[in-house]
C-alpha cells in the first residue's frame, strides 16, 4: 500500500450503490471534503436519496462517466453487477474499490481519526478491518478534540518561523520542543527516537543520565492515510 492523502478538489470520484453502506461511504467521503462526487444508484434507499440530494442519478454510470472518473467506489451492489462495473471502470483506467471484496480493490479505505485538518489513517490492506477499527478507537480516545486547535496554533507558529528564515529541520525541532513543553503528549504512551515509555498506569523509572530533559515521549505507529477499500482497514 502507498499511503497518500488526496485533495478532493484534484480528483474525480464516483460512488455507486443503493443502501445504508452507500450512505456511510458518502458520509465518509464528505468528511474528507469530497462533497461533489456523483452518486449512481439503480434502487436507492430513502436515506440515500436524502443524503445524495441532486447528485443522485437513478442508474449505473455509463462509459462516458466511467471514462471521466479517477476513483470509483462500488458499495452493496449484487456481486455480479459489482464485478462487471468494476471491470468496466478499469478499462477506462479508473482505480476501483468494491466494498467487502478485498480481491477486487485497487485501494482500501483506512479507518480514520479526524481532528480538523489533523488526520490519522490506519489500514491493514483489507486483511483485518476489525484491527484497524480497534486501533482507531484507541487513537480516537487519546487524540481528543483539542488537537484541532493545537494544530491551528502549530500552523501559525510554523508560518512565523518560516517567515523568520528557519529551515525545515530547525522548525521540526521547534515544533517538538513546543509540544513537549506543553505536555501535549504526556500520558499517551508514545515513543520518540526508539525509546520506550512506561505505561501511564505503570511506575515511571528515573530517566537515564544524558537523556535530553529526561523526557520519554514517542510518535505513534507511523500512521498515515492510505486510500480506501472495504470498510475500515
Amino acid at each position: 500500500m502507498i499511503p497518500v492523502a488526496l485533495d478532493p478538489r484534484a480528483v474525480r470520484t464516483i460512488l455507486v450503490g443503493n443502501g445504508p453502506a452507500t450512505v456511510r461511504r458518502l458520509e465518509w467521503l464528505a468528511a474528507g471534503g469530497e462533497t461533489g462526487c456523483a452518486v449512481f444508484s439503480p434502487s436507492p434507499s430513502e436515506a440515500l436519496v436524502a443524503a445524495a440530494g441532486d447528485r443522485l442519478r437513478h442508474r449505473l454510470p455509463d462509459d462516458g462517466e466511467l471514462a471521466d472518473a479517477q476513483f470509483v467506489w462500488i458499495v452493496d451492489l449484487p456481486e455480479t453487477e459489482a464485478g462487471e462495473l468494476a471491470a468496466a471502470a478499469r478499462r477506462w483506467d479508473a482505480l476501483v474499490n468494491v466494498e467487502d471484496v478485498p480481491g477486487d480493490c485497487d485501494f482500501h479505505n483506512p479507518a480514520v481519526v479526524r481532528r480538523g485538518d489533523l488526520l490519522v489513517g490506519i489500514s491493514t490492506g483489507g486483511r483485518c478491518p476489525g484491527l484497524a477499527s480497534l486501533l482507531r478507537r484507541r487513537i480516537e480516545s487519546a487524540l481528543g478534540p483539542e488537537w484541532e486547535e493545537r494544530l491551528r496554533v502549530l500552523d501559525a507558529r510554523r508560518r512565523l518561523w518560516r517567515k523568520q528564515g528557519h529551515g525545515f529541520s530547525a522548525i521540526a525541532e521547534q515544533i517538538e520542543a513546543y509540544v513537549e513543553s506543553r505536555g501535549w503528549l504526556d500520558g499517551l504512551g508514545l515513543r520518540r527516537d526508539g525509546e520506550a515509555v512506561a505505561s501511564p498506569t505503570a511506575p515511571h523509572p528515573s530517566p537515564p543520565m544524558g537523556r535530553r530533559g529526561g523526557i520519554d515521549a514517542t510518535p505513534i505507529l507511523s500512521l498515515s492515510a492510505p486510500l480506501g477499500g472495504r470498510g475500515p482497514g
